[in-house]
């Protein structure tokens, strides 16, 4: 039972105390847990060549990271976004690698892609074969230059692959135009 006080504002302040949650205590990430990274990938990589761009906090201290992409960087270098195999570890991240190890990067951490195939029309069919159809759940990513979102979306309409539909969010607030990929994944841009 709550008494009845001039301070009115002090009892919800109070409760909310109560049951707030505790911080999360995290953790510097540790260079060597980025070579051992490299390391399981095949490429070895001394701690000289590895530039880490501002300190890295976890959930732990020593993560087990993964490479998520490689990319270019100035002349000889490469940079390279890494993450944490278990996501709710830690965010996303970049590292500068230098020396001249471009290609071997990319190779040994080349994508592996799960995104679902466009289905391949049949032969001697008179129409195409519709990958999406209208009301069909699916997944559009829209790209930009240096990003990539992913929306849960509803067709507005059936497509083939290659071809141009129209989509809408699950609350029908946004429509949008999208290239049909695949089975259930549509693409757009920004």
């Amino acid at each position: 039972m709550l008494r009845r006080c001039c301070c009115w504002w002090m009892v919800p302040v109070m409760v909310a105390g109560a049951f707030a949650l505790p911080p999360q205590r995290t953790e510097l990430i540790e260079k060597s847990a980025v070579l051992d990274a490299f390391s399981a990938g095949g490429i070895t990589v001394s701690p000289q060549q590895v530039e880490v761009l501002s300190p890295l906090r976890a959930a732990s201290s020593h993560p087990v990271l993964e490479v998520e992409a490689v990319e270019p960087w100035q002349d000889s270098g490469s940079k390279v976004r890494m993450r944490c195999q278990q996501r709710e570890e830690c965010l996303p991240f970049y590292v500068l690698v230098g020396g001249p190890m471009q290609q071997e990067l990319r190779n040994a951490f080349a994508p592996t892609s799960n995104m679902p195939k466009a289905a391949a029309p049949q032969q001697g069919a008179s129409r195409a074969v519709w990958v999406v159809r209208r009301g069909e759940k699916s997944t559009l990513e829209l790209r930009g230059p240096h990003m990539l979102i992913a929306l849960p979306v509803v067709c507005l309409g059936n497509g083939a692959a290659g071809a141009m539909v129209r989509v809408t969010t699950p609350d029908h607030k946004r429509t949008y135009r999208a290239e049909v990929v695949g089975a259930g994944l549509l693409k757009g841009s920004f």
